[in-house]
Parts: structure tokens; sequence; C-alpha cells
């Protein structure tokens, strides 16, 4: 089965799990913004992969969920933020 996603939105991609789907969806050819807190890891992806834009704030502060989705509209959201051990 294949899905023609033109855009997707995946916060907390700036590593772990969500850093190799960022990465892979921008492989695929899907342009892909990445939400995260840190400028550092978000700057090391946007050098890594082409079609990736990157946005450094804390997805779970107030009004940002509904910012995001309305600049972005993703056809895919990928929710892997969280809190580190």
């Amino acid at each position: 089965m294949s899905i023609d996603i033109q855009r997707a939105l995946v916060i907390g991609g700036s590593s772990g799990v969500g850093r190799e789907i960022s990465l892979n969806q921008a492989k695929i050819g899907t342009r892909t913004a990445v939400v995260a807190r840190g400028e550092k890891g978000l700057a090391k992806l946007k050098a890594e992969a082409s079609g990736i834009d990157t946005i450094a704030v804390a997805a779970a502060a107030e009004g940002a969920a509904v910012k995001l989705l309305t600049q972005i509209t993703p056809a895919l959201l990928i929710l892997v933020g969280g809190h580190r051990p």
C-alpha cells in the first residue's frame, strides 16, 4: 500500500525515534516540519536532509498546537515528543 503524503508534522523529532521518522519522511519526498525544544538537535537534523523545516518551540505550550496545525496544515501528524527519563 502506498500513501502519497505531501506534508507531515513531527512533534518531538529532533532525536531518537522522532528524528528517524523525520529523516525517513523527508527521504520519501514528504515535506516535513519538525518541532522540538532543542535548537541544536533541530539544526543538525535540518543540515542532514532537504525537505525538512524545523521549529524550535515547546509544543505543549498554550496555543502552540493550534498555531502549528493552522500554519502547517499537515496531512500526517506524528506525535513522538515526550519526557526523557
